[in-house]
């Protein structure tokens, strides 16, 4: 490149529809009609003078990408005039389209206001990973899939089979071991899933009916994936009391079946873990020196998933809100339907936690919910929760058990104490997690990128900043501010990392062929906006996002286009 152009301009270079009217007229003169050729550009789209980051952790270098056809034709120096839209890019990286590895922003795109995935674009993702933590059986899948096809979104999507919705779907919530015959129906399900593309199968263990499987189960499903190339990824088993044991599990259960294993969302979660990333670290090594294939994703906030402080309370089984509780929980409830439950539950709480009787029952609830019924108390424990906002800035930042010890309190009343002061004002994480733990995990050349995050939530107390944030701090915080990472190490941790977990091997690097999910950003302003207290705030610092090489972000605005589609793992995507 020998000229400086102006961002958005292509300087001195002709455009197309001069150099067109230019040679009409001279054909004009001479008496011989246009030609073709030199009137149809040879591209779509070109990003000119950009700074590429191509995804594979290499260095930077400068230089022009062309796209035609929604695939990357050309990678070098390119003329201005050879395309119907060339802008200069100057200034800005140009780097493969993110995938967010783990995600659950399905549950939003289904509604058409939401198609555009607004929330993900504006981070620069190109593609979701739906179907985690054990989600969906086939049946669910494809009654989603069926939506989007039909009324388009803005970013592909890939999914797993999920072994909570396959063994919900033969067993039901039983509390035992599948018979023989179930057992034939989930291996049945799990392989016409592969069939049709799926990633792989996801567990969610912690949560039920994942909850009463036996590791043994998991490895016979996994090994029905191995015969597609597939991938086992888990929300560990007990991610609080029994950490490293859930790590060994989730690998272990790789290793015997033969599958890649990923950790979802790694971390280490209460103050009784924190320190606890070195051993993770350790346990990882000592897989991989064995030949395991071994990932994990993580989201770069030191807290995990936030509650309005009294959602975590579990009403008793006569209560009258009992079963729709048990709905909210389990995600049954819309976003309208679960922002009006959330308004009952304060009201509810506010007279129940003022009796002593009824707040005493309220606390075995929690405590011990009974067969069928999930409290996060009872998952992941006291000592896991740690405040994140509060209208009482002593409280914000503190573990929950502290401020009750401070006070002499059972830690169930001191929640009691707090909402009743603060209603749902008052919000936690639901597993603290120590700032060094997450960096000394973040480094590892086997962790990606993903947000863990929706589209939903934002009026039921249930969102995360980590939503609209996750890569943008990133490469905002952890990368400028905070060097703990390269741009090009954070870049391939968002790009051919885990393209190449998921097997799409035509994504996830600028290479001419590969199909044409493209970010550009200013690597001095790209930042995360939203915080606990206001998870909202969409990032900024992104200008362009294509999917499949169509504008769904031009100059840092929603185009409104959704040209995202279904991604099957393996093999190429030459539709």
């Amino acid at each position: 490149m020998t000229s400086k152009r102006t961002r958005g301009s292509i300087g001195y270079r002709l455009s197309p529809a001069y150099v067109l009217v230019a040679l009409s007229a001279w054909a004009m003169l001479l008496g011989a009609p246009p030609s073709a050729s030199a009137a149809a550009p040879r591209y779509d789209v070109a990003l000119l003078n950009g700074s590429i980051v191509d995804g594979s952790g290499a260095p930077s270098y400068r230089g022009d990408l062309a796209i035609a056809g929604g695939k990357i034709v050309a990678v070098g120096e390119l003329e201005a005039d050879s395309a119907r839209v060339a802008i200069d890019v100057d200034g800005l990286v140009v780097a493969p389209g993110f995938i967010d590895a783990h995600s659950h922003a399905e549950d939003g795109l289904v509604n058409p206001a939401l198609r555009t995935n607004k929330g993900f674009v504006t981070q620069g993702v190109t593609t979701s990973v739906f179907g985690v933590d054990g989600q969906y059986s086939l049946d669910t899948i494809l009654a989603i899939r069926r939506t989007l096809d039909r009324q388009g979104v803005g970013t592909n999507y890939m999914f797993y089979i999920g072994h909570n919705g396959v063994r919900r779907e033969v067993i039901g919530m039983a509390e035992r071991a599948p018979t023989s015959v179930e057992m034939d129906r989930m291996r049945e399900q799990v392989a016409e899933a592969m069939e049709q593309g799926m990633v792989g199968l996801s567990s969610g263990l912690m949560y039920l009916p994942g909850r009463y499987a036996e590791t043994a189960e998991l490895i016979e499903l996994a090994t029905v994936v191995r015969r597609f190339g597939g991938s086992y990824d888990s929300h560990i088993r007990d991610p609080a009391a029994n950490l490293l044991d859930s790590i060994v599990e989730c690998l272990e259960i790789g290793a015997s079946s033969g599958v890649p294993a990923n950790i979802a969302h790694v971390k280490a979660v209460g103050r009784h873990n924190f320190g606890a990333s070195e051993a993770i670290v350790d346990i990882v090594d000592q897989y991989v020196a064995r030949g395991a294939r071994v990932t994990a994703d993580i989201y770069p906030y030191d807290g995990a998933a936030a509650r309005a402080l009294l959602n975590i309370l579990v009403p008793p089984a006569d209560s009258p809100i009992h079963a729709r509780y048990v709905g909210f929980q389990a995600g049954e409830l819309s976003s309208v339907e679960a922002a009006a439950f959330v308004r009952e539950l304060e009201t509810y709480w506010r007279r129940v936690l003022a009796e002593p009787e009824l707040r005493e029952r309220a606390r075995a609830a929690s405590e011990d919910p009974g067969q069928g019924v999930f409290s996060w108390i009872d998952a992941v424990g006291y000592e896991s929760f740690r405040v994140v906002v509060s209208d009482n800035p002593d409280l914000v930042g503190r573990m929950l058990v502290d401020l009750a010890r401070e006070r002499g309190r059972h830690p169930f009343e001191q929640i009691a104490e707090m909402v009743l002061a603060e209603g749902t004002r008052v919000k936690i994480t639901l597993g603290a997690i120590e700032e060094s733990d997450l960096r000394h995990l973040l480094v590892q050349p086997w962790v990606m990128i993903a947000s863990d995050g929706r589209l939903t939530g934002f009026q039921a107390g249930t969102a995360h900043p980590r939503f609209r944030g996750s890569f943008a701090r990133v490469l905002g915080r952890y990368v400028r501010e905070w060097n703990v990472l390269s741009l090009e190490e954070a870049v391939r941790k968002m790009t051919s990392l885990p393209a190449d977990y998921l097997r799409l091997y035509d994504r996830g690097r600028i290479r001419e062929g590969n199909w044409a999910d493209i970010v550009v950003f200013d690597s001095g302003s790209i930042i995360d906006n939203a915080t606990w207290d206001d998870p909202s705030r969409y990032s900024s610092g992104v200008e362009h996002v294509l999917v499949n090489g169509r504008f769904a972000l031009r100059d840092g605005e929603m185009t409104g286009e959704t040209h995202g589609r279904f991604l099957a793992a393996g093999g190429s995507d030459d539709r």
